[in-house]
């Protein structure tokens, strides 16, 4: 099975100034009262974000993790039936919040409601053959050549995630403009328009982050 690459806006203020202190917190001394809240109220706005960002858990996921994190339901690593649990151990939530409450959080409350354009997938065949046909720059970090130079998430979307620097926003932003709008249907379905949006919401508003992320 394939990798999957994307391109994801983050909105750095609610990241730095909520989710990563919440996970920190955790982190630091196990205690989860400033993810629960983040969590209840993600859970609260649900609505208003279900509508922009992609491939969003549904509402009863994130209730289920409240659940968890609040003691009214618990969790196994092992997929032991909830009957057969009297507890949650704290290896078993910390591979929880690691996997999938922390980055489910960051899909849910980090990634902008504002835009229509919000994430790319950059594992599209006929998009990226079109793409490092024009241009090296863009090969070289999608094929791993190079790597953004950005800083590294505390809580990561995927199997790996890091920022771009903005002096490389600029760049990517640069060559995209300069690539010619192709003719062929398959690059266009694959996202170029799209990509071209998110290079410029980046390259515009320095509250949002570029993040990469392997899957």
């Amino acid at each position: 099975m394939g990798i999957t690459v994307t391109l994801s806006l983050i909105d750095l203020s609610i990241f730095d100034q909520q989710l990563a202190p919440a996970y920190f917190r955790y982190a630091d001394s196990s205690d989860t009262s400033w993810l629960v809240a983040l969590t209840k109220a993600a859970v609260a706005d649900y609505t208003v974000a279900a509508g922009n960002v992609p491939d969003l858990p549904s509402l009863d996921v994130y209730q289920e993790y409240l659940d968890i994190l609040t003691g009214k339901a618990f969790y196994s690593a092992d997929g032991a039936p909830q009957d057969q649990l009297r507890g949650t151990s704290p290896s078993d939530l910390k591979i929880l919040i690691d996997s999938s409450i922390a980055p489910d959080l960051m899909r849910l409350v980090c990634i902008p409601h504002d835009l229509q354009t919000v994430e790319q997938n950059m594992s599209h065949r006929q998009l990226m053959t079109y793409l490092y046909r024009h241009s090296l720059l863009v090969e070289k970090y999608f094929t791993f050549a190079a790597e953004p130079t950005g800083r590294i998430p505390l809580v990561k979307l995927g199997e790996w995630s890091r920022f771009f620097s903005s002096e490389e926003i600029r760049q990517l932003h640069g060559e995209l403009a300069h690539i010619p709008r192709p003719e062929e249907r398959d690059v266009l379905d694959g996202g170029f328009d799209n990509l071209r949006a998110l290079l410029q919401a980046a390259n515009t508003r320095s509250d949002l982050g570029l993040l990469m992320t392997v899957l």
